[in-house]
């Protein structure tokens, strides 16, 4: 019994970083048509479309502000575009921005977001474990000519991160994580060369 308050030191500390930065990011949801295995693969070129969110909804703290509404879909256009080829990149793929002169030979990937909730800065810092949280909501198909390959949500979150840094936006963290689970469902699904 002579290490049980070093045990509970170290749950008590692995507690206080789960709550302090939280655990949540990004996740599959509601996956309407999985991706077959060997439906893609590396070696080939994947189109990735414009990332857009002109139709999304916005909700939370920070909603009513409609210049700040039209910089973060400009933001979103912008970096969420740069982001998923660069993780498609470094998942192995060949992705190239959409071509319609291609688009009938390559899987076409096109994302868009549909809604961005700011949540409450305030419950975040004041109350965490996911009170006030942040959520975006993605959509993503991947098709191949007239063939849609898959059809799936992903949801990218602050979940229970808490305390001072939780008072910023999460747009940036929600673009990061859910590139990467995106380019991460693409990579478990490929086949070999």
């Amino acid at each position: 019994m002579k290490n049980a308050p070093a045990k509970y030191s170290s749950a008590l500390t692995a507690l206080l970083i789960v709550s302090v930065i939280g655990c949540a990011r990004a996740k599959i949801r509601d996956e309407r048509l999985p991706l077959q295995s060997g439906a893609i693969n590396s070696a080939e070129v994947i189109l990735v479309k414009e990332v857009t969110a002109e139709k999304a909804w916005f909700s939370g703290d920070k909603a009513n502000d409609s210049a700040r509404i039209v910089q973060e879909k400009t933001i979103i256009r912008e970096r969420f575009t740069a982001l998923l080829i660069d993780w498609l990149r470094k998942k192995g793929f060949k992705p190239q921005p959409y071509s319609a002169e291609l688009a009938n030979k390559a899987p076409v990937l096109e994302t868009v977001v549909t809604g961005f909730d700011h949540g409450s800065g305030a419950a975040r810092a004041l109350i965490g474990m996911g009170a006030g949280s942040s959520n975006m909501e993605i959509r993503v198909r991947l098709t191949r000519g007239q063939k849609t390959l898959s059809d799936f949500d992903v949801v990218a979150t602050s979940g229970g991160r808490g305390g001072l840094i939780s008072m910023s936006s999460f747009l940036e963290a929600h673009i990061t994580d859910g590139t990467e689970k995106i380019a991460d469902y693409l990579h478990t699904h490929i086949r070999a060369r």
